[in-house]
């Protein structure tokens, strides 16, 4: 399709993309004849136009806004005594149904009396809602978006809005008795109409085969929906070529946006990859995405809705590392050191009262005011208007520097996501009539709806290559049809609840019956078919486990599709010169330490069980500080009660240091009085998320309680002891390599003996300490530095309390192993064992220091199953290689 070649012509599209197109095809052609100059043709959307030219009649009435009008549907439903009882995603469903209902209403000249709408409750409810809904209209001299035709028509017949000479109608696929009657009275005011294509002179089924004579048309059978996408990026990368079109058509293009998205990038602009290379894509887009989902948004919506003293980690870490908030470049290194910190406490909550009393002398005070002016946002509680709630969410927004305060400017999909924003708060703002007075929750709620419904779409240049979700008559050099199985075309009915079925069938309304889909699917076809010489049609194999089949309305030109060839890829991972191309380059798997970064390197035991199993672990985590730094997904996470547990021991032996005291606070009933005082104290000193949650410290509480009285039995069980001190810190130097430890607790037998204990509240074993490469080497490194006689894991777990570890000699505490006692470590005695641990851990000191950065992990699948250094290390791809080549 091209433009008319009628200059005076008025050129009315089904849609604003069809218009678009038209310009740019206009304009290429123009600038194709070598045109310096030429007149912007009057090509425009039909909705659009019907818009301008009504406002400039200065009409007595204004037009709803599609907002407007489905608020004022569910205002109605809501008030109405035999529906107010659904909840508000049934309502807005029944709300946006009922929307659509009316407009169908009035294209289709459809009766609304109410006697033939008596068959269902549905139908019956919404002839209740419909006299409401006109008598809303007519109170507030207002008209609903699908009654504007028949206002120009009434007004172009009282000569308020002049007529036409010459229109054209392009992309109509059919043309309803509403636009029938306005394009009956233009012939009755001798204006020429013409139609491009004729919607009247749809080809049959059985000329389809004909109508493709002539014209290179491929079926492809594809794997899925990604590989389906993969070739269609591939092909249009080898079709294209400048001074052409390429259009890729999608029916159930929502499902496919985001991977034929990728795809295209990768083929199109294969550097669109590399961050700081990333701009506009080569093509365009029809189908946008919630302007909810844009970063800045989504951020200012979380903003807007905190109701709670408290904010997750996650939430506010992106508050704290926000690019949109005022101080962000003045306060930058400070925030982010901020942020490291806190990751590295486990946090899991952030209390803001707190947080702003902890830090308000500190180095971030331009954060501090954000958040003190979120706090004072939280404790607005009036009712206002949608309308003044507006201004005051724009003036908050400003106040947080939101989404920029004169640092930074905003690039141009930035500045068009802001843009929509504001187009937000006015749509928020024409809601008053609708909504009345609102609270501040469902004032942001009716924002956070209207955010999540508006698509946004960045502006960009009409490219040369489309992907659409319909051809609207669109035609292209080079054409791919995505998605053409027989679940999508034709498509499944999907009548209006709200309209009498013998009402829906008798007046042909779209989507209500199988044989309308049918008509609508080969209406489609027809326009496919005659939208380009070079057609490709594809459908993927397999959805998940469903197989999936050929479209039988592609049977007429061809029923065997045939497997599609692999295009060559540029994508920048496929255009990695071969194996046999490469240099052959022997990699050092040995980092020496320097004398100066030696004295910078810090760590404990977990230096040395980082370099048991994996000596790149070692490397990456304590020389190169590639840190783990995810975020808790739950409030107490596995570590944070363990240390809880730890604290808790550790104040109650401070004050028992003894097994005779501890028999005596169980003979005289106040061992668990006792517990529970040590439980008490570390739980108050537990974030506010503990302590102000009453119900959680209650169980916290008891579970604790009950966790260490069960543990007790396993210390009440022990011959004499008494506690030589807990948690001390010590610091130790192997083979030259210095390291901070910190023992939980060393006891004393009657007999003189020691025991070394290790709290664990995780399930434990001692295997480790039998291999070559000590797997645990806290205990065996602590033995180093004070020797005993007894090395023993504490497992405090629910249900599973007691001792493990190995010992010199029996001791009376069961479950521990003997050395040279028949016992299954392997070793003869004590002495063969301690040497061998200090033989080991000279080893893996040594190794380190010698800068051993190999990946060898102790146990491929248990090593490296929790290890967050997969995408440094790459062990995987090593793997298939050696897999590939053992094969």
């Amino acid at each position: 399709m091209v433009p008319s070649t009628h200059s005076d012509s008025l050129i009315l599209t089904a849609s604003p993309r069809l218009a678009r197109w038209l310009h740019l095809q206009h304009n290429t052609e123009q600038a194709q004849s070598n045109y310096p100059i030429w007149q912007t043709p009057a090509i425009h959307a039909l909705d659009s136009w019907l818009k301008e030219i009504w406002l400039q009649s200065w009409p007595q009435q204004y037009v709803l806004t599609k907002l407007q009008s489905q608020k004022l549907w569910e205002q109605i439903a809501r008030r109405d005594p035999e529906t107010s009882q659904l909840d508000l995603l049934h309502l807005r469903g029944a709300a946006a149904q009922a929307a659509q209902a009316y407009t169908l209403i009035n294209q289709y000249r459809i009766p609304v009396q109410a006697e033939q709408y008596t068959w269902t409750q549905e139908t019956i409810s919404f002839h209740r809602w419909l006299k409401t809904y006109r008598k809303k209209l007519k109170e507030w001299h207002a008209l609903d978006s699908s009654e504007m035709l028949d206002a120009v028509r009434e007004a172009m017949k009282r000569g308020d809005i002049a007529t036409p000479d010459r229109i054209e109608l392009a992309g109509f696929d059919e043309i309803t008795p509403q636009l029938n009657a306005w394009l009956d009275l233009l012939r009755d005011h001798q204006t020429k109409i013409e139609f491009n294509p004729n919607p009247e002179k749809a080809d049959s089924p059985q000329d389809y085969k004909t109508l493709s004579q002539g014209k290179d048309i491929s079926i492809f059978k594809i794997l899925d929906q990604r590989q389906e996408a993969v070739q269609c990026a591939r092909w249009v990368r080898s079709v294209f070529k400048k001074g052409e079109t390429v259009g890729i058509i999608v029916p159930d293009l929502e499902n496919y946006r985001s991977v034929l998205l990728k795809e295209m990038r990768a083929e199109l602009d294969p550097e669109s990859v590399y961050p700081w290379r990333a701009g506009e894509a080569p093509f365009n887009l029809s189908l946008g995405s919630p302007l909810s989902q844009e970063p800045m948004i989504h951020q200012a919506l979380m903003v807007l809705s905190l109701d709670d003293a408290t904010l997750s980690f996650s939430d506010f870490s992106n508050l704290l590392t926000s690019r949109f908030l005022k101080g962000d470049k003045d306060e930058q290194e400070a925030r982010l050191t901020l942020d490291t910190k806190l990751r590295n406490g486990n946090t899991t909550r952030i209390a803001l009262d707190r947080f702003i009393k902890k830090y308000q002398n500190g180095n971030i005070p331009i954060f501090i005011s954000v958040i003190g002016a979120i706090q004072n946002w939280r404790k607005e509680h009036w009712t206002q208007t949608p309308s003044q709630w507006a201004r005051r969410v724009a003036r908050f927004l400003k106040k947080l520097g939101w989404p920029f305060s004169g640092e930074e400017t905003l690039n141009s999909a930035q500045y068009q996501t802001w843009g929509s924003w504001n187009a937000c708060l006015d749509d928020l703002a024409s809601l008053d009539r609708m909504v009345g007075k609102v609270g501040r929750p469902r004032a942001i709620a009716l924002l956070t709806q209207i955010a999540e419904e508006k698509v946004f779409q960045p502006k960009t240049r009409e490219e040369p290559i489309q992907i659409l979700d319909e051809s609207s008559g669109m035609k292209f050099d080079h054409l791919w049809i995505m998605g053409c199985h027989s679940d999508t075309l034709p498509g499944i009915p999907r009548p209006n609840p709200f309209i009498p079925f013998h009402l829906q069938k008798g007046f042909e309304l779209p989507h209500s019956t199988a044989e309308r889909e049918l008509q609508f699917a080969e209406q489609i076809f027809h326009k496919w078919l005659a939208s380009s010489d070079h057609i490709v049609f594809s459908y993927p194999n397999w959805e998940g486990d469903k197989e999936l089949t050929l479209s039988p309305l592609l049977k007429c030109i061809g029923d065997k599709p045939a497997l599609a060839e692999q295009a060559s890829s540029h994508r920048v991972i496929d255009r990695i010169s071969a194996l046999q191309d490469l240099e052959i380059y022997k990699d050092a798997t040995h980092v020496a330490i320097h004398p100066e970064e030696k004295e910078l390197i810090g760590g404990g035991s977990s230096l040395l069980k980082n370099q048991a199993e994996c000596p790149f672990r070692a490397f990456a985590v304590h020389r190169l500080g590639a840190r783990d730094f995810k975020i808790p997904e739950v409030d107490m996470t596995g570590a944070a009660r363990g240390i809880l547990v730890h604290n808790i021991l550790e104040n109650f032996w401070r004050k028992v240091r003894s097994s005779k005291t501890l028999h005596e606070l169980q003979s005289n009933n106040k061992l668990k009085d006792s517990i529970r005082k040590c439980v008490e104290k570390e739980l108050n000193a537990q974030p506010d998320f503990i302590s102000q949650s009453s119900h959680f410290y209650r169980m916290e509480m008891e579970r604790l309680t009950d966790l260490l009285q069960e543990w007790m039995e396993q210390d009440l069980a022990r011959p004499d002891f008494k506690v030589l001190w807990m948690e001390n810190q010590l610091d130790l130097e192997v083979a030259g390599l210095k390291l901070k430890l910190r023992i939980d607790r060393m006891d004393q037998t009657g007999d003189g003996n020691t025991i070394l204990i290790d709290y664990k509240t995780g399930k434990t074993s001692t295997s480790g300490w039998f291999h070559d490469r000590i797997q645990e080497p806290q205990l065996p490194l602590y033995h180093l530095q004070s020797p005993a006689g007894t090395v023993l894991f504490a497992e405090v777990r629910k249900g599973n309390c007691s001792y493990k570890g190995v010992a010199q000699s029996a001791n009376g505490i069961s479950g521990i192993a003997v050395i040279g006692d028949n016992d299954r470590t392997g070793f003869g005695s004590w002495s063969e064992l301690t040497s061998a641990w200090e033989i080991s851990l000279q080893a893996l000191a040594q190794e380190f220091l010698d800068g051993l950065t190999s990946v060898q992990p102790f146990n491929k699948n248990l090593t490296c199953r929790n290890c967050h250094l997969a995408t440094l290390c790459r062990k995987d791809e090593s793997y298939e290689d050696l897999e590939e080549e053992d094969e």
